[in-house]
Formats: C-alpha cells, sequence, structure tokens
C-alpha cells in the first residue's frame, strides 16, 4: 500500500507546486515576446502533464491563445480589461478543448486560473 500511496502523493504534490508556480505580472511585463511564448509553452506542458485527454494537436492553437494572454498582460489592465481578458481565454480554450476537457481543467481552479490568466485578477 505504501508503494502506490507515496508516488501518487508526490505526482499529486508536484502538479500542485507547477500550477502555483505563476510567472508574476512584472516578470510578463518586463519580458520581451521571445519569453512570452515560453511562459505559454510552460503552460501547455502543465496541461499536457496532468490531463491524460489532451490533445497534443491543440498546441499550435493553444500557444497562440496562451502567448496573446501574455501580451496582453504587458499591459497595465483595470480589473475590467483583466476580467474581459480572461473571459475571452475561457471561451477560446473552450471552443477548442471540447465540453468534456474544458470541464476536466475548469475542475482543477489552480491550472484553470492559471491558463485564463484569473490569477491575476487580485494582484
Amino acid at each position: 500500500m505504501k508503494k502506490i500511496f507515496l508516488p501518487l502523493l508526490f505526482v499529486t504534490l508536484s502538479i500542485s507546486v507547477n500550477a502555483q508556480n505563476i510567472v508574476d505580472r512584472q516578470i510578463i511585463k518586463n519580458n520581451p515576446n521571445e519569453q512570452l511564448v515560453v511562459f505559454a509553452n510552460e503552460d501547455i506542458t502543465l496541461l499536457t502533464n496532468t490531463f491524460s485527454n489532451f490533445n497534443p494537436d491543440f498546441g499550435p492553437e493553444l500557444t497562440q491563445i496562451l502567448y496573446n494572454k501574455y501580451k496582453m498582460l504587458t499591459s497595465d489592465l483595470s480589473e475590467e480589461e483583466l476580467l474581459e481578458l480572461t473571459e475571452l481565454v475561457k471561451n477560446q480554450i473552450s471552443t477548442l478543448f471540447g465540453e468534456d476537457l474544458y470541464l476536466e481543467v475548469s475542475q482543477n481552479a489552480a491550472i484553470f486560473n492559471r491558463i485564463t490568466g484569473i490569477v491575476y485578477l487580485s494582484q
């Protein structure tokens, strides 16, 4: 039982830690466009490692959605503009993922808030 529980606990904690590893907004603002692509790819890696039914074919379109999110986050946005951005990202991801995967991702609050940009609403 210990042999099964410990690896499962490790994987769960690793995913939780990765999801909480949010890029600080000031770092986003101070980085060039090439680094924004890296941030987007880190989000995709998190999704790929967390959800077994994540389709790698989403890559190019999802990269563009997430890159655009980070690009918008380089601007000084009001709370209302941030809310509009998160709604836009949620709608785009929902359309791309389909109902089942979107529901599964949205139930993981830490990852969902990271990829949609919701974590930046309170900052």
